[in-house]
Order: C-alpha cells, then sequence, then structure tokens
C-alpha cells in the first residue's frame, strides 16, 4: 500500500524525539550556565542577558537532529543499495515521510522537555506565576512550534547539501532557487516564532 506524504515515520520519529531529548539533556551539563536555555529560565531573570545567544544554542539541537534524520538514512541507503528491499523503503522515507517526520519529532521533543512543568505547574512555578499558566503555556507552544520548524530546517539543509547525489525523482523540490526558498521560508518561520515567544516570556518574566 502506498504511503501518503503526510505520513510519519515511527521509527524516525522515536529516534528524533529521543535524540533531542538526549542531546539537549546533555547540553545543559556542557554548556556554561548562563548560555543555556531552559523552559523555566524565562521566568527568572538571573540569565535574561543571554536569552537570545542561549536559545540559539537550544534550537540548533532540532536543527541538526532534523539533519541527521535525513542524512544518515541516505547514507545508509547508499552502503546497502544492493538491498532492493531496503532501497526502496528509505528511498520512500526520504521522498515522502523525512520531512513531516522531523517535525513532528521536534515539536513533541519539546513538549516532552517541557511537560513537567506544564502537568506540575502550581508545584514547581513560583506562587506569583500560578495566575499566569495559561499565558505561559501559549508561549510553550510558540516554541513547540519553533522546534518544529527548525528540526524541519535541518532536513531542508540536508536535501540541499545532497541534491547532487539524490534520485532524480527525488529532486523535484530541492532544485535551484526552490530549495533555497523553501529553506530560507523555514528558517524565517522558526526565528519568528521563537521570537515572538521569547519576546512574550520576557513581558511575563516582568510580570513578576
Amino acid at each position: 500500500m502506498p504511503v501518503s506524504r503526510t505520513s510519519v515515520n515511527l521509527p524516525g520519529f522515536v529516534g528524533g524525539v529521543f535524540a533531542t531529548v538526549f542531546l539537549t539533556k546533555a547540553a545543559s551539563y556542557l554548556t556554561p550556565y548562563k548560555l543555556y536555555f531552559s523552559f523555566s529560565s524565562f521566568m527568572y531573570s538571573e540569565n535574561g542577558a543571554f536569552r537570545w545567544e542561549s536559545l540559539t544554542i537550544k534550537l540548533a539541537i532540532p536543527c541538526l537532529v532534523g539533519f541527521l534524520l535525513f542524512y544518515l538514512p541516505f547514507k545508509w541507503m547508499q552502503v546497502t543499495k544492493g538491498s532492493r528491499i531496503n532501497y526502496r523503503n528509505i528511498y520512500r522515507y526520504l521522498a515522502q515521510q523525512a520531512a513531516l517526520t522531523a517535525r513532528t519529532a521536534g515539536f513533541f521533543a519539546a513538549l516532552l522537555l517541557a511537560w513537567p512543568f506544564i502537568v506540575f505547574w502550581d508545584v514547581l512555578q513560583q506562587p506569583v506565576l500560578h495566575h499566569l499558566q495559561f499565558q505561559f503555556a501559549c508561549v510553550y507552544f510558540l516554541y513547540f512550534v519553533s522546534f518544529s520548524y527548525f528540526a524541519g530546517l535541518g532536513v531542508d539543509l540536508a536535501k540541499l547539501l545532497l541534491r547532487e547525489q539524490l534520485p532524480q525523482p527525488a529532486t523535484h523540490d530541492v532544485a535551484g532557487n526552490l530549495a533555497w526558498l523553501e529553506t530560507v521560508r523555514t528558517s524565517f518561520m522558526g526565528i519568528v516564532t521563537s521570537g515572538i515567544a521569547t519576546y512574550f516570556a520576557a513581558i511575563l518574566g516582568r510580570a513578576t
């Protein structure tokens, strides 16, 4: 049965979520404190001066994971090109599933990272923030969307890098100016959503 272009590859999704969460947690230990962005850091003022720099580091992770979700299967397809079944399955993933899989993984990885702060809001947050739960939930959602966009950006960058090696039918959407326009559009949307979220988070943080 043919796979829809809107389908999500389950192994890719699980791997993408795991990689994003793992790398984010690793970054929390390897990144200097003032340059680490957490989903609760914008509620406090001590690292406000570094908010944009730390957010850039944070969003680089889903972008890297999205890149790898396309790049690694493509390289594996090249290595195992003697296997017709394996080649067909990976090609179908690259052509029809990789982009949506990466975006979905980015969104749900961000949701998983922020989940404790959403579910246990009354326990983990300062009492003065309790009445702002809905507003912060909206900010969280914007960050989730920005994670999704940057994961998609990683796939677009991988396509651009590999466009000369991709099979001809898979290059119809990564040719010439269209590829750059799609990459610019994705990065722009990711920057806009994360920028709006950070702006409103700063306003809400000052409300305390």
